[in-house]
């Protein structure tokens, strides 16, 4: 398999017979590789996204809690909703084949970005994805891991006041190019 290089597009399912989320990329050959995360990892991830997102804004948005949180609301909604719109992010029904059983991650390593995104990468001690995600990629990837926990039935706590979690019948698979 040849290494996959920074990208931006990533598969997001959920594997009921391990109780793990998958992350996912393209490869060449119609396949796909994955890496598995914990509800634990999730968590702690969908967490340091969000709380890398709100200290950028802190500065901006001023010390008020709850207009902060809901001006921090309506981007990240107006974010997936643009996603989604541009079809950007899709439910993504039919799945390709794995390239070999999903390793599961081991290290998250996160970067902002001057653009307001985020490089993050997925390691699982053989090999690492890294992903490229601007803002709305960024929104898009929360609510996607959130959607997906709340299909688990994860039950996870409340991440951040501006993260409104998707009833567990809404979720689907998602994809994003």
């Amino acid at each position: 398999m040849a290494e996959p290089t920074a990208t931006s597009n990533f598969h997001l399912n959920y594997d009921p017979e391990e109780d793990r989320l998958l992350v996912s990329v393209d490869l060449p050959d119609g396949k796909e590789y994955a890496m598995a995360m914990t509800r634990r990892l999730a968590k702690l991830l969908v967490g340091a996204l969000a709380d890398m997102h709100a200290s950028r804004r802190a500065k901006a948005l001023g010390s008020h809690q709850q207009m902060r949180d809901t001006v921090l609301s309506f981007e990240h909604e107006r974010a997936v909703a643009e996603g989604f719109s541009s079809g950007g992010t899709r439910s993504n029904l039919p799945k390709k084949p794995l390239f070999a059983p999903p390793r599961l991650v081991r290290e998250v390593k996160l970067t902002p970005r001057d653009d307001g995104g985020t490089t993050m990468v997925l390691d699982d001690k053989a090999r690492a994805l890294t992903f490229d995600l601007n803002q709305p990629r960024l929104h898009s990837f929360m609510a996607g891991v959130l959607d997906l926990a709340a299909h688990a039935h994860w039950d996870l706590p409340v991440i951040a006041a501006w993260l409104e979690r998707a009833d567990a019948g809404d979720a689907a698979p998602k994809v994003v190019h």
